[in-house]
């Protein structure tokens, strides 16, 4: 299977629109730079880089999830498009 480079946004909160996760396909191995709301420097405060060799979305995810503090589920959902903040379907009564 041939994966082809990407770059997505990561919808957490407390972390900057700038914060992106991505597949390089030339290291074949995925990413995460996460920058703070606040008025930082440029450079994010976590980086996972693609040489570190994050060969899976679960593995990226409980990257995140250890170096953010953050739940590894919270952390997996805001990869794939659904962070706690998108709104959950009311439970039936």
């Amino acid at each position: 299977m041939t994966r082809h480079s990407f770059e997505r946004p990561i919808d957490l909160p407390g972390w900057s629109q700038r914060s992106a996760w991505g597949y390089d396909d030339r290291l074949e191995s995925y990413w995460a730079e996460l920058h703070r709301d606040t008025d930082g420097p440029a450079e994010p405060e976590i980086s996972i880089l693609a040489d570190h060799l994050m060969v899976t979305i679960t593995s990226l995810s409980q990257a995140i999830a250890e170096r953010a503090h953050l739940a590894r589920d919270e952390a997996y959902l805001a990869l794939v498009g659904r962070s706690h903040t998108t709104p959950r379907a009311p439970e039936p009564t």
